[in-house]
């Protein structure tokens, strides 16, 4: 169970994802000057990968119903185009206090936002994720165990035991998953990310360990997933 209170958890994962936001994402978002040469387009993308943070932490309830991330995700992109173009300006400042003044005041309206909107709960994560700390990710990126993958997952070699798949998106090979022998870390799963074609600007690694198959699995679908939308909104 969660050691912060609902509300703390979510305050912390908005902070966290604007804290996570590269520079020129931040420059899209504020502009060049005040009101100038914003890049609205990717809002839908920050948005969207801030609710599933949030929803990472804890279940948002309407009428005692889960709300789903697109759901989250536009409220969140309400906020973010309603705030004050000088205050959304200040957040890519190169003074580091009015930028934190900045963002901690977003962030403030978009926690008491959700709270108003919906019933914050807390949600209980598998055993094993409290100690998968040493995998490079942190508390509020882990695999959830309600979360399956979506893509098709196929043998990387025929006949082969169950220990090696790639992951496909149609017929696009989006990554690959499996097992090393006699290194340390044999019980856990290596994953690999293999979208080709476009330019990896994203704050996504494109390899790592998970504890299990389906969490290596996931976690080259949501990187794929990320690097494909930020691409498209760039490109748009």
């Amino acid at each position: 169970m969660y050691e912060i209170p609902p509300s703390e958890a979510i305050r912390q994962a908005v902070g966290i994802h604007f804290n996570l936001l590269s520079r020129q994402t931040r420059r899209d978002y504020a502009g060049f000057a005040v009101g100038k040469r914003r890049k609205l387009e990717i809002m839908p993308f920050v948005a969207r990968e801030m609710a599933i943070r949030i929803l990472q932490q804890v279940v948002l309830e309407d009428a005692g119903k889960a709300v789903e991330a697109a759901t989250v995700a536009k409220r969140i992109e309400a906020l973010l185009l309603a705030f004050p173009e000088a205050e959304a300006f200040r957040i890519a400042s190169d003074d580091t206090n009015e930028a934190e003044a900045a963002r901690h005041k977003l962030t403030q309206q978009i926690t008491l936002d959700l709270l108003q909107s919906f019933t914050a709960v807390e949600i209980e994560r598998e055993p094993q994720c409290t100690a998968s700390l040493s995998n490079g990710w942190k508390m509020w990126d882990v695999i959830p165990a309600g979360e399956q993958p979506s893509y098709r997952w196929h043998r990387t070699w025929s006949g082969k035991a169950d220990d090696d798949f790639i992951g496909f998106d149609k017929e696009l090979p989006i990554g690959r998953i499996f097992r090393i022998d006699n290194i340390q870390q044999n019980d856990k799963w290596f994953w690999l990310l293999g979208y080709p074609g476009s330019r990896m600007r994203r704050e996504c690694p494109a390899s790592g360990w998970e504890e299990t198959m389906r969490q290596a699995a996931c976690r080259v679908e949501r990187c794929y997933k990320a690097v494909t939308d930020l691409n498209r909104a760039k490109s748009a």
